[in-house]
């Protein structure tokens, strides 16, 4: 295949509802390039796919939302969105979704979970999720895959440009966000480009009742933050068989808020935060793409490098008696990699894709103390006298390099077989460190004696517990080491048209995660520690654990899955039973080490949704997940319920849509997250919660757009599930309320 032809089907792909007033083609449509890294029909893909074009993510995307907030309302079986910028806990079918943008896994080892909620809408095409694993694919990819395709340059000059609003119902003044943004997109002689800017400045959030809300301290939230996102891409065709192309992208976020969440003793906002350095989140990546065909078969190179910094919000954690430490962290992360893609046809039936994935990261966590008598004199509103940086986990380089093999048979016209092979090979290099816990106890090491002083003086403590603080701390750091491991992955599929229309699928995949290195040792302790001989002063037994008592290795997820679907002129119906199951855990134990736990989970449940259209103007939909997830318990005697932060639980939502003429679209979504079935004794209980979102899109001319939308209808009081487990998980200041009803209004003018 040239790659000119090639290359305009993907651009038709990704540029076929490039503005909200283009219809996809149908064929378009069905055709996806996650499943295989090829152009491949949806209809022989033996999995549940979704295919979200730029005019459903235009039609629902208000200013100030985040996609992950989008996704939740779209993709069934993703997990309720968090109303952060986090997206922890949105899982699928209760495993972790490897996000790739452009055909480039995002995968990290420290698990900081940002990604979904660090890129605007305008530089996206289309988004392509795939639930289930696949070998195509690495790791991070148990529960699915959410495929970003962004924008190719058009064929003719193109400009789009856009200002809008939000602000709540309770408070206009305080709560207004403003966005801007512009794109533009064309050809220069032979050059293609399209670039693209987005800033956004977003105001407080105030809860149902009119309430301040603050941002939540664990992960914390889009309040008050300063928001800048750009892209740029450019391709150039070198001759009719090749095509280079060159791509970079920014993101950059910060907070700037004076509102802090405090316990008194339940939640509440004052408007009293002294912090100078507060939450951040940047990125920056690059990528430089060939494509050719070479001996017929369709090659893709790739090259990119990207890079993240994340700070998080400081918090004060108990080291011994009323002695506190308040630390604040930052995690950065470097990244290299490549990717050789080739793509052998070699019949009308059969096609091979395979190649191989070559990264390596660099990833490291500082973090810094405050002055905590000022931090417990101002209520845990003060944040002054920022300590030197110290190690918050070790530095960790990881290399990872694996060969893949992923096959289409087509013996017949209606059956479809899909198979693939992967195997990858995982080194690690542990830097020595000091563990975070050494760092704070020599910080407060007068404080600590003083501590065990008065107890000897009250009789609390025996006077033989002075022996334990003679002499000055000295702390033992966590000597180097290095690990090497192992994934494998594999995946077969068959696909049955039942006719034109219906297809049957059944396909059994295994999928791979890595363990977070860096976070498994941030609260190790090394065998010459002093902390150990320390247990009675910190009233926890406290053991050693290096990088080799916790043996790292992949966590092996299998799957099996089942599913029918439908697509007809009016009616499109879906709907997939699956179960999965891993043979390993990892649990942090008080005693500040982590065990490798072999402890089966498994977890089934099914997705399913509807759209019928009974006539042009109106569609109606619905979709409903349901997600069961137990682990086996430790003597082998029964099973006990996941948290609902793993396996959510189940998500309903219905829609409905009318198109008043061409140019006018009015849509009602409803999404109602139902109460956990089951609750084990070390987990919580959620509380069941309901938001309507109306939208309304306004089209005049051919150059004017107006959207309007209004976000939680129906003005709900709930907490998100995110923030309900935050809540038990790290007290009262962290149950943040969600957003009352707001109101939000955009232009665009398309040139």
């Amino acid at each position: 295949m040239k790659i000119q032809t090639k290359a305009a089907l993907i651009a038709g792909i990704a540029t076929c509802t490039s503005t909200p007033r283009a219809v996809a083609a149908p064929n378009h449509e069905r055709m996806v390039v996650t499943g295989t890294r090829s152009i491949t029909s949806i209809d022989r893909i033996p999995a549940s796919v979704q295919v979200l074009t730029d005019e459903q993510l235009q039609e629902i995307w208000a200013p100030g939302d985040t996609l992950g907030t989008v996704l939740a309302t779209l993709v069934p079986g993703l997990g309720p969105a968090t109303d952060s910028v986090s997206h922890f806990g949105q899982t699928m079918r209760g495993r972790s979704v490897l996000l790739v943008i452009d055909g480039i896994p995002q995968t990290e080892n420290r698990k900081v979970s940002r990604q979904l909620n660090t890129i605007q809408t305008k530089a996206i095409a289309r988004i392509e999720v795939i639930a289930g694993a696949s070998a195509i694919y690495g790791p991070e990819a148990s529960g699915g895959i959410i495929h970003i395709i962004t924008k190719s340059p058009s064929p003719t000059f193109e400009s789009t440009s856009g200002l809008g609003s939000s602000f709540a119902a309770q408070n206009l003044t305080d709560s207004t966000d403003l966005t801007g943004f512009q794109q533009i997109s064309g050809q220069a002689g032979s050059l293609g480009y399209v670039a693209d800017v987005f800033l956004a400045e977003r105001g407080r959030s105030f809860d149902s009742n009119g309430e301040l809300i603050a941002p939540e301290p664990a992960q914390t939230s889009a309040t008050d933050t300063r928001t800048l996102d750009a892209s740029l891409k450019f391709q150039y065709p070198i001759n009719q068989y090749s095509e280079l192309e060159l791509s970079g992208r920014i993101f950059d976020e910060l907070q700037d808020t004076d509102v802090i969440a405090v316990a008194e003793p339940n939640y509440d906002a004052v408007e009293d935060l002294k912090l100078s350095d507060q939450p951040q989140s940047q990125s920056r990546s690059f990528s430089l793409r060939l494509r050719t065909e070479l001996a017929q078969n369709d090659v893709e190179a790739i090259v990119y490098n990207r890079s993240r910094t994340y700070r998080f919000f400081p918090f004060a954690i108990n080291l011994a008696g009323p002695i506190n430490v308040v630390n604040q962290s930052t995690s950065h992360s470097d990244t290299q990699g490549a990717t050789l893609n080739i793509n052998s046809y070699i019949n009308d039936s059969l096609s091979l894709i395979w190649g191989i994935d070559f990264s390596r990261e660099t990833g490291d966590q500082s973090a810094q103390s405050y002055d905590s008598q000022q931090y417990a004199i101002s209520g845990g509103t003060t944040f002054s006298d920022p300590s030197d940086p110290y190690d918050y986990g070790p530095e960790v380089k990881t290399q990872t390099t694996a060969a893949f093999l992923q096959s289409m048979w087509s013996p017949t016209s209606s059956w479809h077989v899909q198979g693939g092979l992967r195997f990858e090979t995982i080194r690690q290099t542990i830097e020595g460190f000091t563990p975070p816990f050494e760092t704070a106890v020599a910080s407060n090491w007068q404080q600590i004696v003083q501590l065990v002083q008065a107890g000897i003086a009250s009789g609390s403590l025996p006077e033989a517990a002075a022996n334990l603080v003679q002499g000055a701390f000295q702390s033992a750091s966590q000597p180097s080491s290095s690990q090497s491991f192992q994934g494998s992955a594999f995946n077969l599929g068959v696909t049955f048209n039942l006719d034109s229309h219906r297809q049957l699928f059944i396909n059994a995949s295994q999928g791979y995660e890595l363990a977070d290195t860096a976070r498994l040792l941030r609260d190790s302790l090394a065998p010459n520690s002093r902390l150990l001989s320390l247990q009675s002063l910190f009233q926890r037994q406290i053991n050693a654990s290096t990088a080799d008592d916790i043996d790292l290795r992949t966590i092996q997820t299998s799957s099996i899955e089942l599913g029918i679907r439908q697509r007809l002129s009016a009616l499109s119906v879906g709907f997939t039973g699956f179960y999965n199951q891993s043979d390993k855990t990892y649990t942090f134990n008080p005693d500040f080490t982590v065990d490798l736990n072999d402890e089966l989970k498994r977890i089934y449940g099914f997705d399913s949704h509807v759209t019928y259209k009974p006539s042009a103007p109106l569609a109606l939909g619905a979709s409903l997940s349901y997600t069961k997830g137990e682990s086996e318990l430790a003597d082998g005697n029964g099973w006990q319920p996941l948290s609902p932060m793993e396996a959510s639980p189940p998500k309903f939502s219905a829609f409905s849509s009318y198109k008043f003429r061409y140019d006018q679209n009015l849509r009602a979504q409803w999404t109602h997250v139902l109460a956990s079935d089951s609750v084990a004794t070390n987990t919580f209980a959620t509380a069941p919660y309901s938001i309507v979102d109306l939208f309304y899109n306004l089209n005049w001319g051919q150059s004017h757009e107006l959207a309007l939308a209004v976000n939680n209808a129906l003005n709900e009081s709930y907490k998100s599930l995110f923030h309900q487990w935050a809540e038990v998980t790290y007290g009262a200041t962290s149950g943040r309320p969600a957003s009352g009803r707001r109101y939000s209004v955009q232009y665009s003018l398309h040139l």
